[in-house]
C-alpha cells in the first residue's frame, strides 16, 4: 500500500470526520507523531445541503461561518497555548487549490481519551 501525505506529514490514521473538518494522526520524518485538522473550503456540497436544510441561508453564509469558526479556534488555540490542559497548536498552513482553500492545523496528538 502506497503511503498517503497531507504536505510533508505522513497520514498514520484518519481519527475523526467532524461538521467541517477531518482530523488525521500523522508522522513526520523523525517519527514524531502530531494530529492535523484539516478543513477545506469552500464546503463540500453534500456538506453544504446537510447545513442548508438547517436553516442556513446561502452557500457563501455558510463558508463564511467555518472559516470563522476555524479562526475562532485557532485563537482560542494561541491564547491558551501555555495551558497544560489544551492540545498545543504548532503550525496553521493555509494552502489554494483547485476548488478553493485548504488550512491545516498541526496540532499535539493526545493518547488515552476516553469518549463520552
Amino acid at each position: 500500500m502506497e503511503d498517503k501525505f497531507i504536505n510533508q506529514w505522513k497520514i498514520i490514521d484518519q481519527i475523526e470526520t467532524g461538521g467541517f473538518s477531518t482530523i488525521y494522526k500523522v508522522s513526520d520524518d523523525n517519527n514524531n507523531i502530531y494530529a492535523i485538522k484539516k478543513l477545506d473550503l469552500p464546503l463540500s456540497d453534500d456538506l453544504l445541503l446537510e447545513f442548508l436544510k438547517s436553516g442556513y441561508l446561502s452557500r457563501q453564509e455558510m463558508n463564511d461561518y467555518a472559516l470563522s469558526q476555524i479562526q475562532k479556534e485557532i485563537s482560542i488555540l494561541e491564547r491558551y497555548k501555555d495551558n497544560e490542559n489544551i492540545l498545543k497548536l504548532y503550525e496553521v498552513k493555509e494552502e489554494k487549490n483547485l476548488s478553493g482553500k485548504s488550512y491545516y492545523l498541526r496540532m499535539e496528538y493526545a493518547t488515552n481519551i476516553k469518549k463520552h
